[in-house]
């Protein structure tokens, strides 16, 4: 069995996740070889498992291979037809859609719930769905294969797979946090909660007003003289300016939101060791970024990361690009003076400032610095002039919306390229990023046209980077936490300056596969908590 090239895997589980659970029944097999099926992993299923001269390939692999390696076999070499899927543009990835879709096959499921393993007694029903799951992967890789071949898409799929066990390590890891401490810091956002309200009630005359009911808030606003077409945020804010109380309510909220999200419903997300474990996905978005989920790790509050934190005697190493979705935009834009900046070492909302406001660079304010910076995130992105005003103005900075167009107007004069790349994106029938990903151009709105290719090839280079790294790794090190230009990996004391050195030298080689030409920067600091 160990000269065999690839092997198709699939387990049966009683829990979803690998630390509620046990590996009830193992079904795998060679080529077109008969289904074998095991309840445990014997010498040779080991060494299937470990040798890395063998493709081993699982529907949803980091499923499989995380019940692996919790239970102690090492797995090497995988691939993975949910990744395969995705890559091809699929929303619907079930084994189940999947091979109804490509294979014109109606998979029985019945028997997917792991409540039907949580007997140790197994039946014919059993092994024969466990079976029919092998069989009808193998059937499906083969044929995405093809499709990935004639689409032009396999060297996108390759850089998914080879990053694929950074998912995998950060699910089986997890990242250390002081809930306790978090949730004192929360409690005053409660108490801020209960003033938000009393002062709102008072406002409004109307002392049992529920801020939580939109229906209370609609018709309450509506007597006050405000009507509404909605609660929605972006309805609210059209009135926060010139109403005090609305400015309130979309306060209270925002706080209630981050309490719930980030307060009460992550406690249930704390695991037994004081780690959190998030649902974390290769390619969480169509743009290609990651994405995690139970709970968001990636959208945490700045305020909340201190107190994600480092095991005693261990560091944590945070290292983050700089500026590279801007630098990405110089490589695919080929604008010059863009390219000339970076070369050159330029601070570029600087140089954006400077341009826009025909000023030499040495001139700049602090304030104008900030014009520019909210120029170069946002206009390369397709914002309006509406947008410039709305974002100049968290940071009190308060100009016109004819001014707002006059800077977006000059933008695009002192970066031609940027123009054209713009003009081309939107009329194009189909978009690319420069690691090869496509999408439909139909299929995407004016904001996603501009934004996928910067994104998109972003998130490449950061996959090649990660897939550089789970090879360059001690094994003792852990990936706890990547949030799209940001990695984060703990370490031991004693390893903190090797590991230093090695994840900047992965994060610059893997993002110099996709960003050629541009030079790539990546800040680094050393904490005992999740802070810059």
């Amino acid at each position: 069995m160990t000269k065999l090239k690839v092997v198709f895997i699939d387990i049966e589980t009683s829990s979803l996740h690998f630390m509620n659970g046990v590996i009830r029944l193992i079904a795998f097999s060679d080529g077109n070889s008969e289904v074998v099926t095991t309840t445990m992993v014997d010498d040779e299923l080991r060494e299937i498992l470990k040798n890395k001269d063998i493709l081993k390939v699982f529907h949803n692999a980091k499923f499989d291979v995380e019940f692996f390696i919790h239970n102690g076999y090492e797995v090497n070499n995988y691939s993975c037809t949910l990744v395969m899927a995705q890559v091809l543009g699929e929303k619907e990835l079930s084994l189940k859609a999947l091979t109804n879709k490509y294979l014109g096959i109606e998979m029985d499921k019945s028997m997917q719930n792991s409540d039907n393993w949580s007997d140790d007694k197994l039946t014919q029903e059993h092994i024969d769905y466990a079976i029919n799951d092998v069989t009808n992967t193998r059937l499906l890789y083969y044929r995405l294969l093809d499709e990935l071949l004639k689409r032009n898409l396999l060297e996108t799929y390759e850089r998914e797979r080879r990053a694929l066990p950074s998912i995998v390590m950060l699910e089986l890891n997890g990242i250390k946090m002081n809930f306790d401490q978090w949730n004192k810091v929360l409690d005053y956002d409660r108490e801020l909660c209960d003033e938000i309200q009393k002062e709102v009630r008072a406002i409004l005359g109307l002392e049992e007003l529920n801020l939580n009911s939109p229906k209370q808030i609609v018709e309450a606003l509506y007597e006050y003289g405000i009507k509404l077409h909605s609660t929605s945020d972006d309805e609210l804010a059209k009135y926060s300016d010139d109403h005090e109380v609305v400015k309130l309510i979309r306060k209270y909220r925002k706080l209630k939101t981050k309490i719930r999200t980030y307060g009460d419903k992550m406690k249930t997300f704390l695991c037994k060791d004081g780690r959190i474990r998030g649902s974390w996905w290769l390619i969480g978005a169509t743009s290609g970024r990651m994405s995690c989920n139970n709970p968001p790790l990636q959208a945490m509050p700045s305020s909340s990361r201190e107190f994600f934190v480092a095991e005693k005697g261990n560091k944590l190493i945070c290292a983050d690009y700089s500026q590279v979705e801007l630098r990405v935009l110089a490589s695919i834009s080929r604008d010059e003076t863009l390219i000339n900046y970076f070369n050159e070492g330029v601070d570029l909302h600087t140089g954006t400032a400077s341009l826009v406001l025909n000023k030499p660079i040495g001139e700049i304010t602090k304030e104008e610095r900030q014009v520019g910076k909210i120029l170069n995130f946002g206009i390369c992105y397709g914002i309006t002039a509406y947008g410039i005003q709305k974002n100049l103005r968290k940071f009190g900075i308060d100009i016109s919306l004819e001014q707002a167009e006059r800077y977006r107007v000059e933008f695009l004069k002192g970066y031609p390229k940027i123009k054209e790349l713009q003009d081309k994106l939107l009329r194009a029938n189909g978009i690319m990023s420069l690691g090869g990903r496509y999408w439909e151009g139909r299929a995407l709105s004016m904001t996603q046209r501009l934004n996928f290719p910067i994104q998109g090839s972003a998130a490449e280079g950061l996959k090649e980077a990660l897939a550089l790294l789970v090879c360059n790794m001690k094994s003792s090190w852990k990936l706890v936490a990547i949030v799209h230009d940001e990695v984060v990996i703990e370490v031991v004391e004693e390893d903190v300056e090797d590991a230093k050195d090695i994840l900047k030298f992965c994060m610059i080689n893997g993002m110099k596969k996709i960003i050629k030409d541009i030079p790539v920067i990546v800040d680094i600091s050393i904490n005992d908590n999740w802070c810059k």
